[in-house]
């Protein structure tokens, strides 16, 4: 947060609040997280073994851009929630929040199979993932 959202919310996009936010998520979410697995991996880095930093890191990659980008569509929906009126009764209002927190669950279920460490190329990943639906 304070090494990556603040100074990129404080300093870029003044003009353009919605650009601003994502420009920020995606520093934080994306950029920190890639940094902080790419720290994790020291050795390959130092020795520029770029091969094998790809096979440990690629599909970290896909996943911290898919994290920042459901992040960021769930900041904007929120921003956008708050400036409109409350005007749905009580009940569907729980409905709406349960259909909320199940969709955040199956999103981050989703892409956490990019987040899992295994054998499966970069390449190899995509074709299993649609397998899994059918495709």
């Amino acid at each position: 947060m304070d090494c990556f959202f603040l100074p990129t919310y404080a300093r870029y996009f003044r003009n353009w609040p919605r650009l601003r936010i994502i420009a920020a998520v995606f520093a934080a979410a994306f950029v920190g997280n890639m940094y902080y697995h790419l720290l994790q991996h020291k050795e390959p880095l130092v020795l520029g073994d770029w091969a094998k930093l790809w096979g440990l890191l690629g599909a970290r990659l896909i996943y911290c851009a898919l994290l920042a980008a459901g992040i960021t569509l769930s900041m904007l929906r929120q921003q956008r929630q708050c400036n409109q009126a409350a005007t749905a009764v009580e009940g569907s209002n729980n409905l709406r929040r349960l259909r909320r927190i199940a969709g955040v669950w199956t999103f981050f279920a989703v892409i956490n199979f990019w987040n899992v460490i295994g054998s499966l190329t970069i390449a190899e990943r995509p074709r299993l993932f649609f397998a899994l639906f059918g495709l």
